[in-house]
């Protein structure tokens, strides 16, 4: 992994939270840091507020999950038919979410923060279904296979 890429996407990211856009679309080709750039992002806003807000980190493969999710003691998986204690930092595969009616469970402002890992792969009804009002972070990850970076 390129460090001055993630180092690149996690300043720019930072300028845009700066500036009021909450809502961002990361766009880097695989194996860029897109995943860590979310991670070290939740990371310095957790710094920042003293806490642990709420996350929902969601994926279409549990493998993403899996490498998402690194310490077991941060949240839990919900995929493969496996139910968390907590909802509070979890790991999501785009099916489970849905299966589970979770948005609808939990309501538009349960999660402070949302990460839609490869969300190239969401059908755009299950994609609007994230954009909940409020929310008050939300990153999309994708790859491109050109490789630039883009941050929108």
């Amino acid at each position: 992994m390129r460090w001055k890429r993630p180092r690149q996407m996690l300043n720019r990211l930072a300028r845009e939270r700066e500036l009021g856009r909450t809502r961002n679309l990361l766009v880097a080709a695989t194996g860029t840091g897109k995943t860590v750039v979310a991670a070290l992002d939740y990371r310095a806003l957790c710094r920042a507020q003293g806490g642990q807000p709420r996350l929902l980190f969601v994926a279409h493969r549990v493998e993403i999950l899996r490498q998402a999710l690194r310490s077991p003691a941060f949240g839990e998986v919900l995929a493969e038919g496996r139910a968390p204690d907590s909802y509070d930092h979890l790991f999501a595969s785009i099916q489970s979410v849905a299966s589970a009616d979770l948005l609808e469970r939990f309501g538009p402002d349960y999660w402070h923060t949302v990460v839609i890992d490869e969300c190239h792969h969401l059908p755009a009804q299950s994609f609007d279904a994230f954009a909940l009002p409020g929310v008050q972070r939300a990153a999309g990850l994708s790859g491109s296979q050109d490789g630039n970076f883009v941050l929108s």
